[in-house]
């Protein structure tokens, strides 16, 4: 491959993510961890885990997620589908 046509798919690649970690919305939302939680779609893991006493279950495999973990599991899923940048809290 031509190494200018390579490196231009790398630098189109990698800049819109630089662009990101460099916003302000980025920055304030990574400065907390409650704000981390939102920008990765966590922010109801804790409170489904704890309604379904979690601590209990000896095998996690042998658990299906009910509707409501699927939906934060797909939530968290199409968070991680987007660059940073297109990301809207």
């Amino acid at each position: 491959m031509d190494p200018y046509v390579r490196q231009s798919r790398l630098k189109s690649f990698v800049e819109p993510i630089r662009a990101a970690w460099a916003s302000e919305e980025f920055k304030r939302m990574s400065s907390s961890f409650e704000g981390f939680c939102q920008l990765l779609g966590a922010e109801g893991v804790c409170p489904y885990l704890e309604t379904r006493d979690v601590q209990k279950i000896e095998d996690w495999a042998t658990i299906a997620l009910d509707d409501e973990g699927k939906a934060i599991q797909a939530r968290m899923s199409s968070k991680f589908q987007v660059l940073p940048h297109d990301v809207v809290i």
